[in-house]
């Protein structure tokens, strides 16, 4: 079923509008895009897949001068966007994915700094404790301090 939008809102949108000499109007960029969106919605309701949506409603809004210009420069960078489907499960398993190797590089540090606290305790010196651990100088001047050893 065919939308047909309210008169004075198609002559704003229309290049040789009075309404719009240089432009889009403020306000008229958001309406076309709410229409570019509705259309897709329209065209995932009567039955069509997702891709074919997107198409038509882009083919729609440069007939109808809606964004006719912007759909022609970024067409596919819009359907890119349209057509990103996102995938919760997926999400979910790259998100524990990052938190593990988050949580084993921690605890690699962790360790890095155990080991530097052990190290700095038996009185090596701080060259073979920094060569040893890849800790900077400074690191561990932190470490020696926050355990109260004298450096």
């Amino acid at each position: 079923m065919e939308h047909i939008l309210v008169s004075p809102i198609n002559k704003a949108l229309t290049r040789s509008s009075p309404y719009r000499p240089y432009g889009p109007t403020p306000g008229t960029t958001l309406l076309c895009y709410r229409i570019f969106v509705q259309k897709v919605r329209d065209g995932i309701q009567e039955g069509l897949e997702l891709k074919t949506a997107i198409r038509q409603a882009i083919t729609y809004c440069k007939t109808h001068d809606i964004l006719a210009d912007y759909f022609q420069k970024n067409e596919s960078e819009v359907f890119d966007m349209v057509n990103f489907k996102w995938d919760q499960k997926r999400a979910l398993e790259i998100a524990k994915e990052d938190g593990i190797a988050i949580g084993e590089a921690d605890g690699e540090r962790k360790a890095t700094m155990k080991i530097a606290l052990s190290l700095l305790k038996k009185g090596l010196p701080v060259g073979v404790i920094t060569d040893s651990t890849d800790l900077s100088l400074e690191e561990i001047r932190k470490i020696a301090k926050d355990n109260g050893l004298a450096f």
